[in-house]
């Protein structure tokens, strides 16, 4: 008899209640996921035939488990509370006490106002943002730290920038004031966990529904990622740095990510399914 399946998700989830392919910011891409999907009939069917399996091409993308582990609080996921079994969310495990990576940090000018800009790991910065930033913090008020990713910037940046193809995210945010993200949930997450508000420009669908809540929840501010001047995001920034209930929002949702438990919730979870089918 096959043993009980859990599965974490480090992004959104879904019920009646909520959906991120039944929301707004999905209905421009939705009309293009039938002939996607049909793509994936002839491989998965080999598959099938293969291992003797009965998968359907949903179940790829959207299978709940008999447990499923939520990587984010409660209180920041869309209709959150509406969510009962299988649905454990667990908060974050993040350890913001480790010892923190000081080659980069120890080239940030003390007592400086610091603004992290980063579009995660899979993302990269572009051109034009990278000369929007370059023009929104000129005037060296701010230490910018800034994770490039894939993209070289073909020009000497200023010297309060400070860049790198990817740079300690969890280090800089403890130091940092304000972070520019594109809203992937990881990041979103982070951010609270280091009680940093957050400038969103998202990317994607499941990006701008991250950017919503951020905004919706008094946890910073969105931009459109696109389009976006130097003095609009200059401004946003100066506006989540300085803002006395963006901060707290920030830290009350960081005491969020503490009363959903963690890797100790997550473990509770695991064992508490595994000793009902032992």
């Amino acid at each position: 008899m096959p043993g009980p399946a859990a599965q974490f998700v480090p992004t959104y989830v879904s019920n009646e209640h909520f959906s991120l392919m039944n929301s707004p910011r999905y209905a421009p891409i939705r009309e293009r996921l039938a002939p996607a999907f049909a793509e994936i009939v002839p491989p998965l069917d080999r598959l099938n035939r293969t291992f003797g399996l009965t998968a359907r091409p949903h179940e790829l993308f959207a299978r709940d488990e008999e447990l499923v582990l939520v990587i984010m609080p409660r209180a920041f996921h869309p209709a959150g509370e509406t969510f009962g079994a299988p649905f454990v969310f667990v908060g974050s495990s993040i350890d913001l006490a480790a010892p923190a990576d000081r080659r980069l940090l120890e080239r940030i000018a003390p007592g400086r106002r610091v603004v992290y800009i980063s579009f995660g790991t899979v993302m990269s910065l572009s051109p034009e943002l990278v000369d929007t930033v370059c023009k929104a913090f000129a005037d060296d008020v701010w230490q910018v730290v800034l994770s490039l990713g894939d993209y070289t910037p073909a020009l000497t940046l200023p010297g309060n920038v400070i860049a790198a193809p990817s740079v300690p995210q969890l280090d800089v945010l403890r130091a940092a004031d304000a972070f520019v993200t594109h809203g992937g949930v990881n990041s979103a997450v982070e951010s609270i966990a280091a009680e940093v508000p957050m400038v969103v420009l998202p990317l994607t669908p499941e990006h701008a529904v991250t950017a919503d809540q951020v905004a919706a929840l008094g946890l910073g501010t969105r931009l459109d990622a696109s389009g976006t001047t130097p003095e609009a995001l200059r401004e946003a920034v100066d506006h989540v740095a300085r803002s006395a209930s963006i901060r707290r929002a920030v830290s009350g949702m960081r005491r969020a990510l503490e009363v959903d438990g963690g890797y100790r919730a997550a473990a509770d979870a695991l064992a508490a399914v595994a000793g009902d089918r032992s």
